[in-house]
């Protein structure tokens, strides 16, 4: 596997992809009825952790290599590598159930929320989720990071224009936490549902935002380079046990106060050490598995995976109420990866080059007349 110069001037970023897998498989095992062993929330916040680390790394590259971020090229790459496989799947499947395939009643408004990512509101405000094919709430995740995607190139561009140090934009972000922490426990004290603190965007972006913080802040593929043997044995074998209780302990404390304002937060700083370790230091050890052509390979079928899974489980549940749980997961996961390569080779695959060829040259703009409104140098 590629050491952390050879990965950065590839583009590669190792270990995302098999971290990408570990956190579907949690998912995948939590939406089979194991919800009260495997932690299926936990993948979802590394799913949120992964996105804003990668997004923001990629966006110091791009301004790096550029002098500016172009706002029209990153929003179309984003809406090609999410829309095309969310609205072929769900809205396949929203269509098996108008014509009766799939026994469920279809709700136009729920629907709309669905391909507007609204989903996560669309279930606060009215209360339920109901509407959908079931199993495709899972969107209120997708919803989150939609909003991310929305917003955060735009705070990033800013705090890049600004005279802000690296370490001192990720203690913006940080103080963008610490807003949501207290915004979540605002809203838990004044009896809040679950769905409300769990689901909803402005108390769910801190886990996004921990992993922005990690790749402003001291970034394994782009600042670590030179790691010392020193810094090597603190993060691997200091960091990463600590992380390792912060988690536990994330899980351990069933308060339901806690779980809703304090944990995600706790989870957030737990995984900077499992990061910074599997990113700098693939070759290390349980890094390896994340690594290998197993683990990479079902990584890059995890977003399928994640959009089509937990409606197939759904339908076998139906299908099949006798059946035992490892019968009904066995099925869906083949069913879900035959669904996931189809949408990879024909519908990924052929996008993903037309992505790449949108990393072009940003071409930054002179404004000497009002220096102080233009985004010269950081956004095109």
């Amino acid at each position: 596997m590629p050491p952390v110069s050879d990965a950065k001037s590839s583009g590669a970023i190792p270990s995302l992809d098999g971290i990408r897998a570990v956190s579907i498989l949690i998912v995948f095992v939590a939406h089979l009825g194991y919800d009260n062993i495997v932690p299926g929330g936990l993948g979802v916040t590394v799913f949120f952790f992964l996105s804003g680390y990668l997004i923001t790394t990629l966006l110091r590259r791009e301004l790096a290599k550029n002098g500016a971020i172009s706002l029209p090229q990153f929003y179309l790459r984003r809406v090609l590598r999410i829309l095309p496989p969310l609205y072929l799947i769900v809205g396949g499947a929203t269509l098996l159930a108008v014509v009766g395939i799939i026994n469920s009643p279809i709700e136009l408004k729920a629907v709309l929320a669905q391909a507007l990512q609204f989903t996560n509101y669309f279930a606060i405000i009215n209360g339920s989720d109901g509407g959908i094919v079931p199993g495709s709430s899972v969107l209120w995740s997708l919803a989150v990071e939609e909003h991310y995607y929305l917003i955060f190139p735009l705070v990033f561009a800013g705090l890049s224009r600004s005279k802000l140090t690296r370490h001192s934009q990720a203690a913006v972000l940080l103080l963008a936490i610490a807003v949501g922490l207290c915004w979540r426990i605002w809203l838990q004290q004044h009896g809040a549902l679950t769905v409300r603190t769990y689901t909803a965007t402005d108390t769910r972006f801190g886990s996004i935002l921990w992993g922005c913080v990690l790749a402003l802040w001291h970034n394994p593929a782009e600042d670590m380079a030179e790691a010392t043997s020193s810094e090597r044995r603190n993060w691997l074998w200091i960091g990463l046990p600590i992380g390792a209780i912060l988690m536990v302990l994330s899980l351990s404390f069933r308060s339901e106060f806690f779980r809703e304002t304090f944990r995600y937060d706790l989870q957030g700083l737990a995984l900077v050490p499992l990061f910074v370790g599997a990113v700098r230091w693939p070759e290390f050890g349980p890094f390896r598995l994340l690594n290998s052509w197993a683990a990479v390979w079902l990584g890059r079928l995890s977003y399928s995976l994640y959009l089509v899974h937990h409606i197939v489980i759904e339908q076998l549940v139906l299908k099949l109420p006798e059946a035992h749980p490892l019968i009904i997961g066995t099925l869906a996961m083949v069913i879900s990866l035959a669904v996931a390569l189809v949408v990879y080779h024909f519908v990924d695959l052929p996008l993903g080059k037309l992505r790449t060829s949108l990393h072009k040259p940003a071409k930054t703009r002179q404004t000497p007349t009002d220096s102080s409104t233009s985004m010269s140098g950081i956004v095109e």
